[in-house]
C-alpha cells in the first residue's frame, strides 16, 4: 500500500456531498413541507445512510429552495427525465490503495480518523489499515470472487469519514462519472464513517453490495411508489443479508438485531407487509433471504439471491423478480410464503424445541439466539389472514394469501 494526494480540491468540488445532514435537520424542523417520514428518519441514527439519500432525492421537488440550498446538492433531469445529480463532500488528504480499493481519509479535524499506527507501524493509521484488509480479503473476496457478482471497476473508491448519523452510505454520482483505470468509469462511491468499531459492525460488506447493486442492476434509480423501479426494500435486505454472508462477519449476526427492533423490526410487527420500507422493516426482511439460503432442508445456495437480482434487472419489481426465480426452481413466492411465517413461528419456550414445525427452521449459527415472534390477529373485511395468524399451521400447509404481500407497505 502507499500513499499519495489527493488531485486538487477543486475538480472533486462537483462531485462530492456535503451532507450536512445536522444542519438540513434544524431546517427541516422549521419547515413543514418535507414529509414526516424524512424527518423520522433524519432524526435516527442510522446503520446505512444510503436510504436517507434516496429520500431527499425523491422528495426533491417538494423541497423549498432555502432546504435544497442546505443540503448543497442540486438534483436537475436532462430531457431523457435522467438526473443529474451535483454534490459535494469534505476535502480528504490522504490516500492508500489497495489491489481495487483506493480509500481516501484524513487525520485532522472531525473527519479525521484515530491516528493509531501500530500494527503494523507503517505511517497509515491502524483505522485504515483493517479497513483495507478487510474490504479486500474479506468483501471483496467472498462478494466477488466466491459469489461471482460482477465488479464495479476499480480502483472503487471508498471515502472515510464523519458521516454524521450513519455508519455509511453510498452515493450514486451516476450522471458525474470519474475516471479510473483501463478507460473504465464509477458510478459510485462508498463513505465509511470514520470511528466505527469494526470488529462489531459489516458495514464495509454491506455498502460494497450496494454499489454492486447500483453498477449491475440500476438500482438506483429510485420513484416515490413503495418498491421503488426495483424494490427499495429488496435492496436493504439483500445488503443486509450480505452483511452477515461474508464468512469473516458471521459471527457478528448483525442482521439479527433489527428483528425485534421497536421501529418496525419484522418479528415485533409481523403485521407489516414484507415489501415495506418503513423504520428499520427492510434491514430485518433479511430473514426472508435467510430463509431462501438456510433453511435446515429444502433452501438453496447464496446462488439464488444472485439470480434474484439478475431478474431484477429486467423485472418491474423485487416480489416478481422473487416469484419467477422460484418459479424457475419448481415452486413459486405465492408457495414459499407460507413455509416463510412456519420458520418464522419461534416460540419463547425453550431453544431445544423453539421452532413448531423441524421441517421449517433457520440453520445459521445465530437462529437459536432469535426472538420470539410477536402473534397478532391480523385479519381483513372478508375475514382472510393477511400476515400471520394467532395460532401458526402446525405444518407448512396454512394459507397466507399472496395478494396480500403484494400490497403497499402498511405504515401506521
Amino acid at each position: 500500500m502507499g500513499k499519495c494526494r489527493l488531485l486538487n480540491w477543486k475538480i472533486r468540488i462537483t462531485i462530492i456531498f456535503s451532507f450536512l445532514f445536522f444542519s438540513l435537520q434544524l431546517f427541516l424542523y422549521a419547515r413543514q413541507e418535507i414529509s414526516p417520514k424524512i424527518l423520522k428518519m433524519l432524526k435516527e441514527k442510522h446503520d446505512c445512510g444510503t436510504n436517507i439519500i434516496e429520500e431527499i432525492i425523491i422528495n426533491w421537488d417538494n423541497l423549498s429552495q432555502e432546504i435544497k440550498n442546505v443540503t448543497n446538492l442540486q438534483v436537475s433531469k436532462t430531457t431523457n427525465g435522467d438526473l443529474i445529480i451535483y454534490s459535494m463532500e469534505p476535502i480528504l488528504d490522504q490516500s492508500t490503495s489497495t489491489l481495487h480499493f483506493i480509500i481516501e481519509y484524513t487525520t485532522i479535524g472531525v473527519h479525521g480518523v484515530p491516528q493509531m499506527d501500530s500494527f503494523p507501524q507503517n505511517g497509515i493509521p491502524d483505522y485504515i489499515d483493517t479497513l483495507a484488509h478487510r474490504l479486500e480479503n474479506y468483501t471483496w473476496y467472498y462478494e466477488i470472487n466466491v459469489l461471482g457478482y460482477t465488479p464495479p471497476p476499480t480502483p472503487y473508491k471508498v471515502r472515510v469519514m464523519d458521516s454524521y448519523n450513519a455508519y455509511g452510505f453510498v452515493f450514486n454520482g451516476a450522471f458525474i462519472p470519474e475516471t479510473v483505470s483501463g478507460g473504465l468509469v464509477t458510478k459510485s462511491h462508498i463513505v465509511i464513517d470514520n470511528d466505527l468499531v469494526l470488529s462489531s459492525v459489516d458495514t464495509d460488506a454491506h455498502e460494497f453490495f450496494h454499489a454492486i447493486q447500483s453498477h449491475n442492476y440500476n438500482a438506483y434509480l429510485v420513484t416515490a411508489d413503495s418498491e421503488g423501479i426495483k424494490g427499495r426494500w429488496w435492496k436493504e435486505a439483500s445488503a443486509t443479508w450480505m452483511g452477515d454472508e461474508v464468512s469473516q462477519y458471521d459471527s457478528i449476526n448483525y442482521y439479527k438485531g433489527y428483528l425485534d427492533d421497536n421501529r418496525e423490526g419484522l418479528f415485533k410487527f409481523p403485521e407489516i407487509s414484507l415489501n415495506a420500507y418503513v423504520g428499520v422493516h427492510q434491514y430485518s426482511a433479511s430473514i426472508f433471504c435467510k430463509y431462501l439460503t438456510e433453511r435446515s432442508s429444502g433452501s438453496w445456495t447464496p446462488d439464488i439471491i444472485k439470480s434474484i437480482w439478475e431478474q431484477c434487472a429486467v423485472t418491474k419489481t423485487a416480489l416478481d423478480a422473487i416469484d419467477n426465480v422460484l418459479k424457475s426452481k419448481g415452486t413459486s413466492l405465492e408457495s414459499e410464503f407460507p413455509k416463510f411465517t412456519v420458520c418464522n413461528a419461534i416460540l419463547p419456550f425453550s431453544k431445544s424445541d423453539m421452532f413448531v414445525d423441524p421441517q421449517y427452521r433457520y440453520s445459521d449459527d445465530a437462529a437459536t439466539q432469535y426472538p420470539p415472534i410477536k402473534i397478532i390477529k391480523t385479519y381483513n373485511d372478508a375475514g382472510q389472514n393477511q400476515h400471520y395468524i394467532s395460532t401458526y399451521p402446525a405444518r407448512a400447509g396454512g394459507e397466507v394469501p399472496l395478494k396480500v404481500i403484494k400490497k403497499l407497505a402498511i405504515v401506521k
